[in-house]
């Protein structure tokens, strides 16, 4: 019985007759690649998974083979030591006579350290009259492991276990383990989590089971929501000023005038060849401003968008009013001269705006990129009514384009499998397409685009408490600060520099995810030192995920590690490395994790030593008075900005354990094991108790959430008070001030070797790191002349890139607020 041949893959989608041959005569005929597709069969599938079996049985043994050997080598020690004693290999794997422990330490710090330091003290180790030390050992690499055996009364513990403590210099991991297969396992995890500096396996983080209580959930989401307002104000900084806070208009002075501009100025435009100006600049922004957008796929957009008379293509009049509102040298250099780069913005746009105005209800894909473009220029001057206006008449006609581009690509489908594969029926099919797929790729990436403008016109408009706003229907958007964005994919006609741009958007956004992940697992018992702990693990989660990312996208140094004071050994060798990248991506890669850690630490920590100040006496005074609180004295003492800043806190705790002793109610869990060590104690406040009276958490009088309520107030209050923030001597806010000092070096360098590139929020959220530890007296005396230093370089930079923005009078002045604080803090007033 002969064996069943199978066609190629394209014969048998076309359900056509195959030759068999490699390749077959149809494919041959019309040149299309021949590939033959073989499926594995159940029994094929069954023998490679038993393949993998005795694979990972093999390996079993090979660890079982090493543990043997182990416990043969400590065998002697073990006789010696005392003789009555069994042989560790005889003994049972759940045998609880025999406990790995070490010397441990009560140091809280957890920041990884190679230095040689004093012996540290015992930490729970048993005691000499219980345990015989069999075999001490001490790697050159500064690991340390003590076997201890119990002789006592532990022996007749039937649950004790295992207990492995690996030390090096403060940092201390701990495990209790039963079997000896976990002993294995979790002692390579542990040494190879001391022994790596930048990379720490992810299983480590959960070595330990956090406990889910109310003090837990209500830690996480605070610490996330300061990470989240941090990077909301990063994301619009610039749109508002306290100087204005009752005129939600005053940037419209700012703006550029429409009746400023005479008809005597467009028709100098007009006189100066626009329509070669006009070509020149759009091939100046695909070339440079787009790589930071990817607001548009290039090859489509210049095929369906482009007209032959340029001036009659609205989509690319109103990208080139986009192009003039950037600091660009590209552009600037297109441009007569850079005192009329605002003047041409707003001629673009009204260009644009009146194409646009006998078409503005015609869906189609050139209105909607037009719409897009336009709320997007509106955006950048701040006219947020503007943009807003446009984005909702492209929001409404997206809706239209999606419908179609469904049909559309089903028409095509349909029309591709009903064609007649004769002739060239199939080149036809695919041309076709190509087409479609290219206007589907340019309408998703306006799209993205569209909810980029839209998000943080809504963003601003939150932080003004516009009249009207209202939460949006779309969670993207309350997610956007925490990085949650839409990504882009490549597609085909995108040049490998935009490859690589979309590639660095996707990495970025894993590393969003990466510190949402950890810092949603640190543990909520060590409430003292809690902003310590999550700074600490986003650090960790930011090494490994730097680490991981291809040597094309990160430089070949420590990423927190590169700025050193007392050499210039390590400033050469960050240079050297900025020197040998291959193009900016490292760069940006690099920039974009040094942005996200320092927005991190500024959430937590405080601005002034009084502020830090007057968080402990809050806590303080909330621990005296059983979470009563005396508004009045309240406001007397530290002012109506604390008092609001309590109630936010109060809101928050209302909010989060009302859903979370709802919850374990439904899940049938008691709090009953709980450690209450607040029982009897009085009611939090009194406006607690109407809220749960009157039914303000969503229990109408419920006795169990009153009494749940009672058991975690006051704990939790005091530890968002203390714990929710920290000062300069925290571990976090300590590498947040190298991350700085590396962040100005870094954005020096782009200003030389790639100026586009240039981010001016991370100079910002540096100049903000630096100053505050001005403020708390960081470092020692050539420390604090670096920060100094460093502080007047990027006061300097933030001031000429502010300049070098054409519509730079619509922003706040910072740099002269930057200046005043400069002068007053080093005594130059």
């Amino acid at each position: 019985m002969s064996l069943k041949k199978i066609p190629c893959d394209e014969c048998r989608e076309r359900k056509r007759r195959c030759t068999y041959d490699k390749p077959c005569q149809r494919c041959i005929k019309f040149d299309i690649p021949c590939i033959y597709t073989v499926k594995n069969s159940p029994a094929d599938e069954e023998y490679l998974q038993q393949i993998k079996l005795l694979e990972q049985v093999d390996q079993l043994h090979g660890e079982l083979d090493s543990l043997q050997q182990e416990m043969v080598t400590l065998q002697p020690a073990t006789a010696t030591a005392n003789p009555n004693l069994l042989s560790p290999i005889t003994e049972d794997v759940t045998s609880p006579y025999s406990t790995l422990s070490s010397l441990d330490s009560t140091s809280h710090s957890f920041s990884l350290t190679t230095t040689e330091s004093s012996p540290l003290p015992a930490y729970s180790s048993p005691s000499s009259t219980d345990t015989q030390i069999i075999k001490r050992q001490k790697t050159n690499n500064g690991l340390e492991a003590i076997l201890y055996q119990n002789t006592t009364q532990n022996r007749q513990q039937a649950n004790s276990n295992w207990t492995l403590t690996v030390s090096k210099g403060n940092l201390i991991i701990r495990t209790d383990i039963k079997t000896h297969t976990e002993l294995l396992d979790y002692l390579c995890k542990s040494v190879s989590t001391m022994e790596m500096n930048d990379v720490v396996p992810y299983s480590i983080n959960d070595l330990g089971s956090n406990r889910r209580d109310a003090l837990s959930r209500v830690l996480q989401v605070f610490v996330w929501k300061r990470y989240g307002k941090s990077r909301f104000k990063s994301i619009t900084y610039g749109f508002f000023d306290k100087r204005h806070k009752h005129n939600h208009e005053y940037n419209n002075s700012c703006n550029l005038d429409h009746n400023m501009i005479s008809i005597n100025d467009y028709a100098l435009i007009q006189n100066e060849s626009i329509s070669s100006i006009t070509l020149k600049l759009l091939h100046a922004y695909l070339n440079c401003r787009h790589l930071h957008h990817l607001a548009v796929h290039v090859p489509t957009f210049l095929e369906f968008l482009v007209r032959p008379d340029i001036m009659e293509s609205p989509a690319v009049l109103a990208l080139c009013a986009v192009s003039c509102t950037a600091s660009c040298r590209h552009v600037e250099d297109v441009l007569p001269t850079k005192q009329d780069v605002p003047l041409y913005g707003e001629f673009y746009f009204d260009q644009a705006r009146q194409l646009a105005m006998d078409r503005f209800d015609e869906p189609c894909l050139e209105i909607f990129a037009t719409y897009v473009l336009m709320a997007f220029y509106k955006l950048i001057l701040h006219q947020l009514d503007e943009s807003r206006r446009y984005g909702d008449m492209a929001e409404r006609m997206s809706v239209i384009l999606g419908e179609q581009q469904q049909q559309q690509q089903r028409k095509t489908d349909d029309d591709k499998n009903n064609m007649t594969m004769e002739g060239n029926g199939y080149l036809k099919a695919n041309s076709a397409n190509d087409l479609s797929a290219g206007k589907t790729v340019l309408f998703r990436r306006l799209e993205v685009q569209l909810f980029k403008v839209l998000s943080v016109t809504h963003l601003v408009r939150h932080k003004r408490q516009a009249s009207g706003h209202h939460q949006p229907p779309d969670r993207r958007i309350l997610n956007l600060f925490h990085g949650a964005t839409e990504l882009l994919t490549p597609a085909p006609g995108d040049s490998e520099e935009e490859k690589r741009h979309i590639h660095l958007i996707g990495y970025i956004e894993q590393l969003n995810k990466e510190c949402h992940n950890t810092a949603h697992q640190a543990p909520s018992e060590d409430t003292v030192n809690y902003v310590g702990i999550v700074g600490h693990m986003v650090e960790m989660a930011m090494r490994r995920w730097y680490m991981a990312m291809p040597e094309s996208f990160r430089l070949n140094i420590p990423i927190f590690d590169a700025f050193n004071t007392n050499s210039s050994s390590g400033n050469d060798e960050w240079l050297t490395a900025m020197e040998n990248a291959p193009d900016v991506i490292p760069l940006l890669t690099t920039m974009a994790a040094y942005n996200e850690y320092m927005m991190m630490v500024k959430a937590h920590i405080c601005k002034t030593p009084d502020d830090l100040e007057i968080r402990e006496s809050l806590a303080a005074y909330w621990k005296e008075n059983d979470g009563h609180i005396d508004h009045d004295f309240v406001r007397a003492r530290w002012g109506e900005k604390w008092l609001v800043r309590l109630g936010k806190l109060d809101d928050l705790l209302d909010k989060k354990l009302t859903a979370n002793y709802y919850e374990n109610k439904a899940n049938g869990i008691s709090d009953d094991d709980d450690n209450d060590d607040t029982d009897g104690m009085t009611h939090v406040g009194d406006s607690h108790a109407g809220a749960v009276e009157d039914g303000g958490g969503g229990g109408k009088g419920d006795p169990g959430l009153l009494n749940y309520r009672k058991k975690y107030d006051k704990i939790i209050i005091t530890a968002l008070l203390e714990s929710g923030y920290a000062g300069f001597d925290d571990p976090a806010a300590q590498t947040s001030v190298k991350v700085a000092l590396n962040a100005i070096q870094l954005l020096q360098y782009l200003r030389q070797r790639y100026p586009c590139h240039y981010e001016q929020r991370v100079a910002l959220n540096a100049w903000d790191i630096l100053l505050r530890a001005t403020r708390f007296g960081f470092g020692d005396l050539e420390m604090k002349t670096t920060i100094q230093a460093n502080l007047l370089c990027c006061l300097l930079m933030i001031r000429e890139e502010f300049e070098k923005i054409p519509f730079h009078g619509i922003l706040v002045n910072y740099a002269d607020n930057m200046e005043q604080e400069y002068d007053k803090q080093f005594n130059f007033m």
